[in-house]
C-alpha cells in the first residue's frame, strides 16, 4: 500500500520473483517487473516512477521496521513527522502515543524500548503517568486519587513512587495535569469540568 499500484497479493509475488533483489530491480531495472504476473511494462514503469518520489519515505519506513513497527504503523508515522520521524523517535518516542492515532502508551514502549531507551528514562514515567491517569475517562471518571495514580504508575512502569511524585509535580507545573487535594485530573479535563461546574452555577 505504500507504493501506488502494489497491494499484499502482488508485493508478494514481486518478492517471490525477486527476493533481495526486490529494492535494486524497482531502482535500476523497473521494467523487468513485467514479468511479475499482474504487471505489464506501463505499469511497472510506473510503480517505479511512484517509488521514486516516495524514496525519502521508503528509508524511512526501513529504519522503522528495525524497530518492529508495522509497516501500517510507518506510513502514519511518516505522514505525521516526514523525514524527521527518526529524529522524533531517538528524542523521545513516548511523543507517538499523544500524536498518532492507534499508538498507544504500550506500543510506544515498545518501540521506545527497541530504540534503546532506558526503562527507568523520564520521559518513558511521564509518559506512564499520563497513561495510567487517561485511563479514568475508560472507568467513567475524570481524576484519579493521587495515592491510586502514584501506585498503578509504580507498578506499569516498575520505578519508585519518588520518581512518579516528582514527576507529577513537574507535570503539574507544565499544566499537563491538575492536582487537588488528593484529585489528579488531567488539565483539558479539569478545565471542562470548572467549565460545567461554573455553567450549572449561572
Amino acid at each position: 500500500g505504500a507504493v501506488k499500484g502494489i497491494g499484499p497479493a502482488l508485493a508478494s509475488r514481486i518478492l517471490k520473483k525477486f527476493g533481495d533483489k526486490t529494492f535494486e530491480i524497482l531502482e535500476v531495472e523497473p521494467e523487468r517487473l513485467a514479468c511479475v504476473k499482474g504487471i505489464s511494462r506501463n505499469k511497472a514503469m510506473q510503480i517505479a516512477e511512484d517509488l521514486r518520489k516516495k524514496s525519502d519515505q521508503r528509508m524511512v519506513m526501513l529504519e522503522l521496521s528495525k524497530l518492529g513497527i508495522t509497516a501500517g504503523m510507518s506510513l502514519k508515522i511518516f505522514n505525521k513527522y516526514g523525514q524527521d520521524a527518526m529524529s522524533v523517535i531517538k528524542k523521545n518516542p513516548y511523543r507517538l502515543a499523544e500524536d498518532i492515532d492507534g499508538i498507544g502508551f504500550r506500543t510506544a514502549d515498545d518501540i521506545a524500548l527497541a530504540a534503546g531507551f532506558s526503562m527507568q528514562s523520564e520521559e518513558r514515567a511521564r509518559a506512564g503517568i499520563m497513561y495510567v491517569l487517561s485511563q479514568t475517562r475508560a472507568e467513567g471518571n475524570t481524576y484519579m486519587l493521587r495515592d491510586d495514580l502514584i501506585d498503578r504508575s509504580v507498578r506499569l512502569l516498575n520505578v519508585t513512587s519518588e520518581m512518579i511524585e516528582n514527576l507529577i509535580f513537574d507535570l503539574t507545573m507544565n499544566r499537563r495535569i491538575k492536582v487537588v487535594g488528593d484529585e489528579v485530573y488531567e488539565y483539558p479535563l479539569f478545565r471542562m469540568e470548572q467549565r460545567s461546574a461554573a455553567k450549572l452555577l449561572t
